[in-house]
Parts: C-alpha cells; structure tokens; sequence
C-alpha cells in the first residue's frame, strides 16, 4: 500500500480519479484495497484502479461514490468480463487497446451533472 499512496492518478476527471498501477506484483495485491482507501478518503468521488497483466491488458477494480454509491456494475457491464454490485465492481480483462474507451465511460458514468435551464446563451 506505501507504493500504491505514492503514486498520482493517470487521470482525473470532475467525478473521480483513475489509476493505473505499474506492472509489478505487489500492485496486484493492493488494487482492491487502494480502492477501498480512495473511497473512504474522498467518498464524494468515484474511483478506478487498474494494473496491467502478462498481456498488457487490464485488470479493473471500480468503486462509485461512498456518498452515492450507484453506478460501478452499469459501468463494468458495459465491457466483457465486468460485472459486480452497485457501489463497486470490476471488470476482469480489459484489453489495452479499450483503455480510452474505459476512461471516457468512466467520466461519463460519474461525472458531474449540469443543471439545464432551457435558457439559451446570447
């Protein structure tokens, strides 16, 4: 965990923040629990850690925010092998060439709403 909390995100969105941990044993070790720390430290954001495999692709670990935690299984559903409940999930492969596509899902799946007014801008 001391690796893991000196690491800054790979990412950071107005919801929440991803990470993307080295390629490296004890990285696969901590990948839940980082996550459990993120959120109880910043329960008002969403958070996502992943850690690269023997392929290149990655292993994903998603916790919602503890202040609302909706919204992480609707996420990993959306690409194969994810699954899990509403305040944390997971998804077990995500191929390296899909990472993008994961992060801009992330953004969209927790970032923060706007108020519509139905006003238009002069």
């Amino acid at each position: 965990m001391e690796l893991a909390l000196g690491l800054l995100p790979s990412a950071v969105f107005p919801g929440g923040s991803i990470y993307v941990l080295p390629k490296e044993g004890w990285a696969r070790r901590v990948r839940g629990t980082f996550g459990n720390f993120l959120a109880r430290m910043s329960p008002d954001r969403a958070h996502a850690v992943l850690t690269v495999d023997v392929d290149g692709d990655y292993t994903v670990s998603v916790r919602a925010p503890l202040a609302n935690p909706c919204g992480a299984d609707e996420l990993c559903r959306r690409f194969a092998s994810g699954n899990g409940r509403v305040g944390a999930a997971g998804i077990g492969r995500l191929p390296h060439d899909r990472l993008s596509d994961f992060m801009r899902a992330f953004d969209k799946a927790f970032g923060v709403s706007v108020a519509v007014t139905g006003d238009t801008p002069p």
